[in-house]
C-alpha cells in the first residue's frame, strides 16, 4: 500500500487525479450493482458535490 505521505507533491497530485478520474466509473458500476442487487443506490449512497468554482489545492 502506498504511503501518500512518502510521496513528492507531483506524486500526490498524480495519485489524486488518478483517484478522481476512476472515481465516477467506478460510483457508476457500484450503482449498477446495488441495482441488480435490488438496492436502491439513492438510498444507500449519498454524494457530495463540490461547489461551483471550488478549486482543490495541493
Amino acid at each position: 500500500m502506498t504511503n501518500y505521505r512518502d510521496l513528492s507533491k507531483a506524486g500526490a497530485a498524480d495519485a489524486l487525479q488518478e483517484f478522481l478520474d476512476e472515481r465516477g466509473p467506478a460510483l457508476s458500476r457500484l450503482r449498477e450493482r446495488l441495482v441488480a442487487d435490488g438496492q436502491d443506490p439513492a438510498v444507500l449512497l449519498v454524494e457530495h458535490r463540490r461547489a461551483p468554482g471550488f478549486a482543490l489545492r495541493i
